[in-house]
């Protein structure tokens, strides 16, 4: 009997993952390609994709290398073979990063049941069910970020490191280090968990920190080897801008920072502050460790530079399936004591207004009553914000809610509009001015304000000032193009980030406006 009664929990479970991840799907994929707006990301990452199956290595105007941008070629070359399958669009690679996110609801399940075994009964499905919920990793994973590729590698990881503190080979530490160089080989971001994999090989056995260190640090060390051997020049100048301007900040003034950064993610957003508790009541001293070190580490090194809580959210991406595992936790352990101390606290209310002598003649219906009481008290002080989230989840696959990233994304049908009105006016050769949310649908040259102005000479926020013009595939200077398209990028974030873009709205603005569809407004050049 106990056999069957096991097989029907194995079997529940299996239908309630696969309602988890149906639940998953929808939110992630419905209205997806109108829903929400372009961001420049997802633009940059189409433009490389598309160059990538032209034979070429070129961002928008400059060539030879991407890591001026900070891109490396992993995640563009998977986007490129699908692309060849389905079509080069936003609505591709949305559909390629919504998938990733599904994928991440069903691994967190396997990874959590494999991490913490039967110890914790419904740890794996809950935490599974609160990912596919969570209304910040439903947004990411709809928006084409490469970074939900990382979510995945993170998990295993995460899997693979506890295996080895189980076993205590060396292998499954090695495992762990290929996952993050993998991972390193999509987005340099990955490279902030190294020291997870090194801590966990120095914590177990000293001597195993080096193995698991130099596997993750490998599949970079090659790309650089190649990239040196043969496109010298260019990966040099690359390196040296992206991996220095990382450290712009001085140490001392880290520290605050990354305080500032910690502290306004928890006012942001109270899932972070039910998942820091819930990562303290985890059972097996080992895996816990894992998971505090593969949360903490990265939101360390990620804080002392960038900023969390705004624009730069996307960045935590690879934490969201770490951050519902937290949350599952707390509400796994918590729920039978909010259930035991509102049953206690009724009983008592009953004794104490003289109600539990005559309820005690109707033992079952006092029964009754108290847990009616507690689960009540359960559900307006545990539940409600979750069954609240799962309505405005479903609310928002037919219109997006505010977002801190809203001001800078671009409405698609504006966007399809303008981009139709100036291919229609295009020769090949003419030059266009766009964000890269909509540069890579341009059918001529094409490139955004940033690389414009570097052209010319000027520092921008992501590119220098001395970039050899021998980089450039072609003029790009703003003053050189035909149409500059306006749009929320620029006057949400551009404009304020960075007094040369400024200015040259400041010229635009002085053209012939030929056409305008909503925030979006096309801008023709006098001279052309």
């Amino acid at each position: 009997m106990k056999i069957q009664s096991k097989e029907k929990l194995i079997y529940l479970e299996l239908v309630l993952l696969l309602m988890i991840l149906s639940l998953a799907g929808f939110l992630r994929i419905k209205n997806i390609d109108s829903m929400p707006g372009w961001y420049s990301d997802e633009g940059t990452l189409v433009e490389i994709a598309q160059n990538i199956n032209k034979g070429k290595r070129q961002y928008l105007a400059i060539t030879k290398s991407n890591l001026i941008a900070a891109r490396m070629p992993l995640f563009p070359i998977l986007l490129a073979g699908l692309f060849n399958l389905f079509g080069s669009s936003i609505y591709t690679l949305r559909l390629f990063t919504a998938t990733l996110g599904v994928i991440s609801v069903g691994l967190l399940y396997w990874v959590v049941k494999c991490v913490f075994s039967n110890e914790r009964k419904y740890l794996a499905i809950l935490s599974a069910f609160l990912l596919a919920i969570y209304p910040e990793s439903i947004l990411f994973n709809k928006l084409g970020f490469s970074y939900n590729l990382l979510a995945l590698l993170v998990l295993l990881m995460i899997w693979s490191i506890s295996e080895y503190l189980k076993t205590e080979n060396v292998a499954w530490l090695i495992l762990g280090g290929i996952f993050v160089g993998l991972g390193s080989m999509s987005d340099l971001m990955m490279l902030v968990f190294i020291p997870v994999v090194g801590l966990s090989g120095f914590i177990n056995k000293g001597k195993h920190a080096l193995w698991g260190t130099l596997v993750s640090l490998l599949p970079f060390g090659i790309y650089s080897i190649l990239s040196l051997l043969f496109n010298t020049s260019p990966f040099v100048f690359d390196y040296k801008f992206t991996f220095l301007r990382l450290g712009t900040i001085p140490l001392l003034a880290q520290y605050p920072v990354i305080v500032f950064n910690y502290a306004s993610l928890i006012f942001r957003d109270y899932w972070w502050s039910l998942a820091v508790i819930g990562f303290f009541i985890l059972h097996k001293s080992f895996s816990r460790m894992i998971v505090l070190l593969s949360f903490f580490i990265p939101l360390i090194f990620l804080g002392r530079t960038a900023n969390l809580t705004e624009a730069g959210f996307y960045y935590l991406i690879p934490l969201f399936p770490i951050l519902s595992l937290g949350v599952a936790s707390l509400l796994e352990k918590g729920i039978p004591v909010v259930k035991d101390l509102s049953f206690r606290s009724l009983d008592h209310a009953l004794e104490k207004f003289g109600w539990e002598q005559k309820l005690d003649k109707f033992g079952e219906i006092r029964r009754l009553l108290l847990l009616i009481g507690s689960s009540l008290i359960i559900f307006l002080v545990v539940l409600s914000p979750f069954v609240i989230t799962i309505y405005l989840d479903l609310y928002d696959t037919n219109s997006v809610h505010a977002h801190k990233i809203s001001p800078l994304l671009v409405n698609t049908q504006d966007a399809r509009r303008a981009i139709m009105y100036v291919n229609q006016n295009l020769n090949q050769d003419d030059l266009v001015i766009t964000s890269p949310a909509l540069a890579w649908a341009i059918e001529a040259n094409a490139t955004d304000f940033q690389q414009s102005l570097a052209f010319m000479g000027k520092k921008t926020q992501h590119f220098p000032d001395d970039i050899p013009r021998t980089r450039f595939a072609f003029n790009a200077s703003y003053l050189n193009a035909k149409f500059v398209i306006l749009d929320p990028i620029w006057w949400n974030w551009a404009i304020p980030n960075m007094e040369e873009v400024e200015k040259m709205v400041d010229v635009v603005t002085q053209w012939e406006l030929v056409y305008q569809s909503g925030d979006v407004a096309v801008y023709k050049n006098p001279i052309k």
